[in-house]
């Protein structure tokens, strides 16, 4: 293992660093691939809260595949979080699309400290569609209050709630970035992330390639091989109700 001077680094990390007395180093290591030699830190440090890389560009399904993301994402024991910069410099507003999932949740928790120390304002983005009734629209408004307490201990006031109707979830964060301008958009996996096929899910992984003016930061809470498993099963109960229900059996 070799040792790397911190010039290596982008001078913005570095400055930012110092002022915040954070220490900083670089670290080499060798290995058969990325992907197992930063699993085989992860391991060796025991206390690496967050694995935090760059968005590795444009993918199909056999990119996915062979991507080393992909592999941190299914076996890194310790939260993951992929980084897309376009030309991020001050923070003022930062959109947090939240489903009330455990990725989201983190993704809320990460923006929120983001913003604390950037002094920016964060907006929770809760959809629903077109079929939700005035009841259950109020009830998405107490959920979302209700999970960000849960989450962050009280609602702090740089967090604001948006509850909209959108006709897909595309749809809605695209219209809510066309509203207002972010530069920062942080959102959590789906169960998708589970499935080979997708990094994050399939709105995650659209939305960080196509949206133009704002970074995109997306979040992997970790989670346990058979908790994830059973998570999965309960998905596919689930999703097989709905289709019996729909044909009338």
């Amino acid at each position: 293992m070799r040792f790397r001077s911190q010039s290596s680094l982008p001078d913005q990390i570095l400055r930012e660093a110092q002022k915040r007395n954070v220490p900083l180093y670089t670290k080499v290591r060798s290995g058969p691939s990325i992907a197992r030699s930063i699993l085989d830190e992860i391991d060796t440090s025991q206390n690496v809260r967050l694995a935090l890389v760059g968005w590795p560009g444009p993918l199909n399904p056999k990119a996915v595949i062979e991507n080393p993301v992909k592999t941190l994402l299914e076996k890194a024991q310790t939260n993951v979080a992929v980084l897309l910069s376009r030309n991020l410099g001050e923070i003022h507003n930062i959109l947090v699309p939240i489903g009330g999932g455990r990725h989201s949740r983190l993704a809320l928790r990460i923006a929120f400290e983001i913003a604390d120390q950037e002094n920016a304002c964060v907006t929770a983005l809760h959809l629903f569609s077109a079929e939700t009734n005035t009841d259950e629209v109020d009830d998405e408004s107490v959920f979302i209050n209700e999970l960000i307490i849960n989450e962050l201990g009280f609602i702090p006031p740089r967090i604001s709630t948006r509850v909209i109707e959108a006709e897909s979830l595309i749809n809605g964060i695209l219209d809510e970035l066309k509203r207002q301008s972010y530069e920062l958009v942080v959102m959590g996996a789906s169960a998708e992330y589970s499935s080979g096929t997708r990094l994050f899910g399939s709105v995650d992984d659209w939305i960080i390639e196509h949206v133009e003016n704002s970074s995109v930061l997306l979040v992997r809470e970790h989670e346990p091989v058979v908790m994830r498993w059973l998570r999965r099963q309960i998905k596919f109960v689930e999703e097989g109700s709905i289709l019996e229900d729909s044909n009338g059996l």
